[in-house]
């Protein structure tokens, strides 16, 4: 199976869309609105995250952007 992601621009033509899409026999809808949820995060919880551990922040570093390229 084959998954594509559509963006619509303008959401009152999302009904429009989804009832096209529905006459296809082979196009199985998942209608996934994804909202981004944020929460907060106290900075002070997070101290000693790295305690009893033998890294340096250079390693951090570089394993970071290793993951980046």
């Amino acid at each position: 199976m084959t998954q594509i992601t559509v963006n619509i621009k303008d959401k009152s033509k999302k009904p429009l869309l989804i009832q096209l899409l529905k006459q296809l026999d082979f196009v199985d809808i998942v209608d996934e609105e994804k909202t981004v949820k944020f929460r907060n995060h106290n900075l002070f919880d997070s101290a000693g995250i790295w305690e009893d551990r033998d890294v340096s922040s250079k390693q951090i570093r570089s394993e970071a952007w290793k993951r980046m390229k």
